[in-house]
């Protein structure tokens, strides 16, 4: 109480002196760890990195995709102005932001947004589901700043096309990935949504990948949601309203047994190494907590933090939201600096409530939910979150 107490005192003495030093001077007398600070007191360090979902159009209507697309809010987004005045209010402290949708090379403005953040120092990583290759070429060509760009490969062609619903995505991959090719300067990986489709055709991914150049590839757990889950997420800060953008399934767990699941992986692994390929995986352990993750059991088991706590996401309508899942706003960058957002004594109350509660229900797919202690022991793991590598 003291602790908490002291440390309200000094947030509420230098309200308005730069974050950083605020920031700094309370973690130095009270915490070694961001996340021992935010459990006192909610206050999250001036952020390196930062999420901005610039659309929630698309171009494909994939089966297995989390977010629903083409809604009537996603026609209410933020106008090239307020676009400006959002990107103008990021904090100094950005090193590096992932822009994603969406499909973001839809968003006109998109060729603006990038020249902007690059002349800030920004570097740029694009998610993108590779299906216009000119505009990407093009995008590219004129910002330096792109520095990685992140591919959704879903399987063999016939495959990824029929989970896309598109008869062009996978040939308009293959252009994409031709145009990368010749930007050795541009880290260009695939990601991969594991599915009860796919699992049998892991290899032939690795084959592909290499094929093109690749030195890794990343594999995600998939997503899911029903409304159980999300009605059991509701908290004093969050109303079922605030899970607007997520696609609510009937089945909760996967249709694949874990026993499958471990065999494809396996088997995928095996083939990466002959053909020295690095595979990684979304979340990060979760080869390491296969069971624990496929039966939504982590959260059971470990004590978990949320890596984005650190990492703010802005929306189309340029709300500051705690993650793709929670549409919460906590303030819009059009109309508040981002200063006065990120440790606003309501976002302080939400993450100390979330840490309290171990997280939430949705959570439990989440590649941000970060395992840092098994329950009932001293032991800390070693387990690191990868922000921005995924939207």
């Amino acid at each position: 109480m003291v602790k908490r107490a002291l440390t309200n005192a000094l947030i509420r003495a230098n309200l308005f002196a730069p974050a950083h030093s605020v920031y700094t001077a309370i973690r130095s007398v009270f915490a070694p760890d961001p996340f021992t600070l935010m459990e006192l007191t909610g206050v999250a360090p001036p952020p390196t990195s930062a999420v901005f979902e610039i659309t929630t159009k698309c171009n494909l209507s994939c089966g297995m995709c989390w977010l629903q697309i083409n809604t009537e809010r996603s026609r209410h987004e933020v106008t090239p102005d307020g676009m400006r005045t959002v990107l103008d209010r990021l904090p100094p402290s950005l090193r590096r932001i992932t822009i994603t949708g969406g499909e973001l090379l839809l968003r006109r403005e998109i060729f603006e947004i990038c020249e902007r953040l690059g002349r800030r120092g920004i570097e740029i990583m694009l998610l993108t589901n590779g299906f216009m290759p000119d505009r990407l070429r093009q995008l590219i060509a004129e910002n330096p700043a792109v520095r990685k760009v992140q591919i959704s490969l879903d399987g063999p062609r016939e495959l990824h096309n029929g989970i896309r619903g598109s008869e062009k995505s996978f040939d308009r991959i293959l252009e994409s990935t031709g145009v990368l090719r010749g930007r050795p300067d541009i880290e260009a990986n695939f990601l991969t949504v594991l599915m009860d489709e796919n699992l049998d055709d892991l290899p032939a991914l690795v084959d592909l990948a290499s094929a093109l150049g690749k030195k890794k590839t990343f594999f995600e757990f998939e997503r899911r949601y029903d409304k159980p889950t999300l009605e059991s997420s509701v908290t004093d800060f969050i109303r079922l309203e605030h899970y607007w953008q997520l696609t609510v399934s009937d089945q909760l767990l996967p249709a694949y047994r874990l026993e499958r699941l471990k065999a494809a992986i396996d088997r995928v692994e095996a083939h990466a190494r002959r053909k020295r390929l690095l595979v990684q995986y979304l979340p990060p352990s979760f080869r390491r907590r296969l069971p624990q993750w496929y039966a939504r059991k982590i959260r059971e088991e470990f004590k978990v933090r949320c890596g984005h706590f650190l990492v703010p996401r802005i929306n189309a309508q340029g709300d500051v939201v705690p993650c793709f899942a929670i549409s919460r706003p906590f303030g819009n960058l059009v109309e508040r600096p981002f200063e006065e957002i990120w440790n606003s004594e309501e976002y302080r109350r939400f993450r100390m409530d979330m840490l309290r509660r171990n997280l939430l229900p949705i959570c439990d797919t989440c590649y941000q939910c970060v395992p840092v202690a098994r329950k009932g022991s001293g032991h800390v793991a070693t387990e690191k979150s990868e922000a921005g590598l995924t939207s």
